[in-house]
């Protein structure tokens, strides 16, 4: 996982070290008056998180500890690596389609979907769950769509029995969408 910033941070003599915040192990000195630049390797499927914590050390030795939300920019290299160890099964892979569909809401910070999508969860199926999020989500069904391409190209046995001729009916309704 690479962590960088666009602007450089403050000028300061306060040591400053970042770490993801499921491995403060990892802690590593960033440089007051350069851009963030960090890269942490040996991260496994279940450390990998925007969440990264902030040390900061004065002079005198006061502590400081923050915990920030990165904002990621790009999709996880090994994608299939990262879903493999909780995904075994179609309908593991399923229930982990729905999930990504009704993940938290970044404006309101609540993983609990609304009485409409919950209604909709339980009785709509796949086709439709995914026809709806592309068309009122589209920011859901990227996230969907980087697992379901990631998965076709490296562990399609995951797929259930049809869905690649489903997925590819929506992917081409969706792509002539968008080109109009």
């Amino acid at each position: 996982m690479n962590v960088t910033s666009k602007a450089a941070l403050p000028e300061t003599t306060q040591t400053i070290r970042i770490a993801p915040l499921t491995r403060p192990e990892l802690a590593t000195t960033i440089h007051p008056g350069r851009a963030v630049s960090a890269s942490f390797t040996d991260l496994g499927a279940t450390d990998t998180s925007a969440f990264l914590t902030v040390h900061a050390v004065d002079d005198a030795g006061t502590r400081a500890t923050s915990v920030v939300k990165a904002q990621v920019t790009k999709g996880l290299r090994g994608l299939v690596d990262v879903i493999d160890p909780v995904v075994r099964t179609p309908r593991e892979l399923v229930r982990l389609l729905r999930n990504l569909m009704f993940d938290a809401d970044q404006d309101s910070g609540t993983a609990t979907p609304s009485a409409e999508e919950t209604s909709t969860m339980r009785e709509d199926g796949l086709f439709e769950l995914l026809l709806h999020t592309a068309a009122r989500r589209p920011e859901r069904f990227a996230k969907v769509r980087e697992v379901v391409d990631a998965l076709s190209r490296d562990k399609a046995d995951l797929l259930p029995d049809g869905f690649d001729q489903l997925w590819d009916a929506l992917v081409a309704a969706m792509d002539e969408d968008v080109r109009r």
